[in-house]
């Protein structure tokens, strides 16, 4: 079920009703039957799948602690490992690396919705229970509710178990500020997705799906619509989730804090991706030993993450290139002014997203040999550029205020908004309302392929 969805316009409404007025035990299997069923309007027989890998780890975890010697600890520790990536493998991975290394092996697989972040959800809860952070949970029913929670569930934020699961049984009513603020933050991820995302895809898709008529700055525009596409889509996507959740009196993990403000790429990812970033951070990087061979280990990490939002090379060159930027960075030590870091990151780490957008490395080269080339006058390719898009003056120049406003609104949203910005977010909810009910569905969130 898509969050911009008629579908989705029903279904929550109904169960924040309900879960408002049930207690106890009966508004725990509410939620569960609920994201069970927010899961299954995407394929029903994958929530077999989720069930699976949830309660592998659930015994695997008490297994654990039962464990009277470190050996069977780690046998416990090493099948929820290998349930967990082994599924993940097989459905996400195992076509990619036949075909790479000349094997005649193809299934027709369908990726599992939210398969990486429920997957990372669950071993790193089993990792955590395994070094003793925190005790292994008995309820089964809770657990899985941890694990399927439907705000997050398909596209994160990726929750520790020590955090979501005590907010989950405590059933406390926000109050009517945190209430607000909910809505708001909901608000201002619909305005993120629908007015702002899904009208750079068009010019961005136009561009990347056709690549062999565009040179120039059109690749260069495109380039960069796609840095503020990515960002308004997965970050709008958290804001909703997060939305949904304080709203039933669950925080969320804060997912993005104002990332294309960083002064440095290893800043950019303490800014993107929170619960992500944190994870590797925890589960490889750290345990591979940290800054004792901090560049290669960075880019072991950085690889890894490139592998984990996709089966394919560009993804891999994608994390390789995030690695570099940052052993680049370790040898140069010094952190940059504000008017010069910024725009370098922001240069560097859009570079890299052409990696990401690009559909083959094929399809990336031609870019990157072609997004300078016939440039002379760089106010006529502009001009001509916005043309190419599918965008005129006007709807270049809303767009990029709509892009300020929400930048502005992203380092404001989680604090305690003035009254005066309460009637402005009321106005953007209305619209993302009236636009909802006239578009119909709109397009997929980026992040749900992975």
């Amino acid at each position: 079920m898509l969050f911009n969805s008629w579908q989705f316009a029903v279904f929550f409404p109904v169960v924040w009703i309900l879960q408002r007025f049930i207690k106890g035990n009966a508004r725990k299997w509410l939620l569960l039957a609920a994201s069970m069923l927010f899961y299954m309007f995407w394929d029903a027989k994958m929530v077999l799948l989720l069930l699976f890998t949830t309660f592998v780890n659930y015994f695997c975890a008490i297994g654990i602690e039962k464990a009277s010697s470190p050996r069977t600890k780690k046998l416990f520790l090493a099948l929820g490992l290998c349930a967990g990536l082994g599924i993940l493998f097989t459905f996400k991975y195992l076509n990619f690396f036949a075909s790479s290394f000349g094997f005649d092996i193809t299934l027709n697989l369908i990726l599992p919705m939210g398969i990486s972040f429920y997957t990372f959800q669950t071993i790193g809860y089993t990792i955590d229970v395994y070094r003793a952070t925190y005790a292994a949970e008995r309820d089964p029913v809770w657990f899985c509710l941890y694990v399927s929670f439907f705000p997050q569930l398909v596209a994160g934020p990726i929750e520790r178990a020590d955090r979501l699961l005590p907010q989950l049984k405590t059933s406390s009513r926000p109050d009517g500020d945190t209430l607000w603020s909910g809505i708001c933050l909901m608000a201002v991820g619909f305005f993120k997705k629908l007015v702002v995302a899904d009208t750079l895809a068009k010019g961005v898709n136009l561009v990347y799906n056709n690549l062999g008529d565009y040179t120039g700055l059109t690749l260069v525009m495109a380039t960069v619509m796609f840095a503020f596409q990515i960002y308004c889509d997965f970050s709008g996507y958290s804001d909703i989730a997060r939305g949904c959740a304080r709203t039933m009196g669950v925080e969320l993990m804060h997912n993005f804090d104002a990332p294309y403000l960083s002064r440095s790429v290893r800043e950019f990812w303490r800014r993107w991706h929170i619960s992500l970033s944190t994870w590797f951070r925890d589960y490889v990087y750290i345990p591979l030993g940290g800054k004792n061979r901090r560049a290669l280990n960075t880019m072991i990490t950085f690889i890894l993450s490139g592998l984990w939002h996709g089966a394919n090379w560009t993804f891999v060159v994608w994390g390789a290139l995030n690695g570099a930027y940052q052993m680049i960075e370790s040898a140069i030590r010094k952190k940059p002014r504000a008017w010069l870091g910024i725009p370098v990151t922001f240069v560097l780490v859009t570079f890299a997203w052409l990696f990401f957008r690009a559909n083959t490395l094929g399809d990336a080269w031609y870019v990157v040999t072609h997004m300078l080339s016939g440039i002379t006058s760089p106010l006529s390719y502009l001009k001509a550029g916005i043309a190419s898009l599918d965008l005129t003056y006007a709807g270049a120049g809303i767009l990029a205020a709509e892009m300020a406003i929400l930048f502005a609104i992203d380092l404001r949203v989680d604090k305690r908004l003035p009254e005066r910005v309460r009637p402005v977010l009321t106005m953007l909810l209305i619209a993302v309302t009236v636009i909802l009910a006239t578009k119909g569905a709109g397009s997929a969130f980026i992040y749900f392929q992975f």
